[in-house]
């Protein structure tokens, strides 16, 4: 039988706020499925509402991590992360959570982190280095994003990991499957 182990998610809201709610809701269905034994506990850092909330969200997150120690579970922290205040609060959440002795995994998903870091002033920078060199493991969208992790922020590329966002595949009805199938894209195209 499988040993079960225990994920604790960063998710900014919900699964329905925006593109990493969606992926993590896409992330927790496909563990569940390949991984019955498994525990996935969300960690809202965020809020869907005004961002003048999201301290206490963050407050909260803290303490289901501190808690989850105090009961001596183990488990990985998988942080979902972006540019600007979503930075800020996970590098909140990375300290508590290797100061608690847990493992963290960190995703990076900010297509404009590369540009946000570059406008950080020298301190700033270089608590996002240590946030990186403390996890893990880190998830990347593609290969950009693995040269920039690597020789930017000096996370050893064999903790590194490419991993596309992506969706589930659709259950085609018996009829769609005959012929040339018709796919409809919605979204946006654009250089990053």
């Amino acid at each position: 039988m499988p040993k079960p182990f225990r994920l604790l998610i960063t998710v900014p809201g919900s699964f329905e706020t925006g593109g990493v709610g969606r992926q993590v809701q896409y992330l927790t269905s496909a563990v569940a499925a390949a991984h019955p034994e498994a525990t996935v506990t969300l960690l809202d850092t965020r809020g869907n509402g005004r961002a003048a909330l999201s301290p206490f969200y963050l407050l909260k997150a803290l303490g289901r991590t501190a808690a989850y120690a105090r009961e001596r579970r183990r488990a990985v922290v998988h942080v979902n992360l972006a540019s600007y205040a979503s930075t800020a609060r996970k590098f909140t959440l990375v300290a508590w959570a290797k100061a608690w002795g847990f493992p963290v995994l960190l995703h990076l998903h900010g297509a404009e982190y590369r540009k946000f870091y570059g406008k950080l002033p020298g301190p700033l920078k270089a608590a996002v280095r240590w946030m990186f060199s403390r996890a893990q493991a880190v998830v990347v969208l593609g290969p950009l994003w693995r040269q920039f992790v690597v020789e930017t922020l000096g996370v050893p590329e064999s903790r590194v990991t490419v991993i596309p966002n992506a969706v589930p595949a659709p259950q085609l009805r018996p009829a769609a499957r005959r012929g040339v199938p018709l796919i409809l894209f919605l979204g946006r195209l654009g250089e990053r």
